[in-house]
């Protein structure tokens, strides 16, 4: 199988689209028939190469993470090239990762509706896409709190080497939680602990004081 991986993050290669994409390609990589070569979208003046590395792949993985319910502009730019190329793409598979700092999956579920079309949209045999939420931890939090979430993700590594869509109870697993508890709202609301993470980012870049800024009005 030559498989592309195509990373639609600003943050390129120190992403985490590039740490969560290493669980099923480290699956994937004891198949000693793979071959596989990442793209990355923040690489804006590689596009004419991208596109012919997109014409020799068997089967396309894209990852990018969850942009004001969205995606990244970069990664949109990426879409519309593909478009351009689409008589070369019809016909392949190919299936989402979709990932973002909300702790919940619902919020990235009308992006995901957009992979299904698009993918319809060039002819290609859509295999389904992952959402995932509660990614910015990633550059916290130890490995092993994802622990049941990889293990879905190697299940998934073991779909796209049989080109089937995914399994329902991997991508049930990957997305939990769907939505967040009444205790889990609580906890956010009064107690502020959705924005401690943030804070913190923002006082290690000396911008805390600034966060309430309006600089466009």
């Amino acid at each position: 199988m030559k498989l592309v991986v195509v990373n639609g993050s600003p943050r390129g290669r120190k992403s985490n689209s590039d740490k969560i994409i290493e669980w099923p390609l480290s699956e994937m990589k004891l198949n000693k028939d793979l071959v596989y070569e990442k793209i990355y979208v923040v690489d804006l003046k590689e596009r004419v190469k991208q596109m012919d590395v997109l014409k020799s792949a068997e089967y396309i993985l894209v990852i990018f993470p969850l942009y004001t319910d969205s995606m990244p502009g970069i990664t949109k730019d990426f879409f519309e090239h593909m478009e351009r190329n689409k008589e070369f793409l019809t016909g392949k598979p190919i299936s989402f990762i979709i990932h973002s700092g909300f702790p919940e999956a619902c919020q990235s579920r009308n992006v995901e509706k957009y992979t299904e079309y698009f993918s319809k949209l060039l002819g290609m045999k859509y295999r389904g896409s992952i959402v995932m939420g509660g990614s910015e931890a990633l550059t916290a939090a130890p490995e092993s709190m994802y622990r049941k979430k990889i293990k879905a993700f190697k299940s998934i590594a073991r779909s796209i080497s049989k080109y089937k869509e995914f399994e329902t109870i991997d991508k049930i697993i990957i997305s939990k939680p769907e939505n967040l508890s009444k205790t889990a709202l609580f906890f956010m609301k009064y107690l502020n602990t959705s924005n401690f993470f943030w804070n913190s980012l923002l006082k290690k870049n000396n911008a805390f004081e600034k966060r309430f800024d309006k600089p466009y009005l």
